[in-house]
């Protein structure tokens, strides 16, 4: 045999060695890649899912058992960073509902992260902005409700909805407290 058709011979082999190897690498590094992606997946459809049931049971029966894991189970599953907009939304606006009922102003302060995160990812949604001017509001920041209360009115305007009324007498209530600042 020529010593050209052994290298070549050879070069083959090695590519063919080769290939086989980094198909391997890659198949287990994929295999580790979907393992970790299935177990992320299922611990957050298990916190949404969790999330939800809580909010339910919190909807049927509004004792602070309930309240107490409401807020735990929000807070676990909003606070992931891949929750909904529209989870955010739910459970920044049951808290803002209900934290009167459980003198819990602390969750009403955690309520206003989820309602931004809300109102930024969705910022032609009036609800999502109208639910974040309400608690800014409540915690005291006047400026900034007026602010999202604006935004929620001409969104509301823009897209012809037949709830301008609610947001215009909010931001005028709202802006009633601006006077004299």
């Amino acid at each position: 045999m020529k010593k050209s058709n052994i290298i070549l011979a050879s070069l083959l082999v090695f590519i063919a060695v080769a290939t086989i190897v980094l198909n391997i690498d890659f198949k287990m590094n994929e295999v580790a890649y979907k393992d970790k992606m299935e177990i992320k997946v299922f611990k957050l459809n298990k916190y949404r899912k969790d999330f939800h049931v809580s909010l339910e049971q919190l909807k049927d029966s509004m004792t602070i058992k309930n309240w107490d894991s409401f807020i735990f189970k929000s807070t676990l599953y909003l606070s992931s960073g891949d929750a909904h907009s529209m989870d955010e939304f739910m459970g920044s606006n049951a808290v803002y509902l209900n934290f009167k009922i459980y003198s819990d102003s602390t969750a009403l302060y955690q309520a206003k992260v989820w309602a931004k995160k809300a109102a930024i990812s969705s910022p032609n949604s009036c609800l999502y902005n109208d639910n974040y001017a309400r608690i800014l509001f409540e915690l005291g920041f006047v400026n900034g409700a007026v602010k999202y209360a604006e935004i929620a009115m001409e969104n509301a305007i823009k897209q012809g909805g037949n709830k301008t009324g609610i947001y215009s007498e909010r931001l005028t209530h709202f802006k009633s407290f601006t006077r004299g600042q």
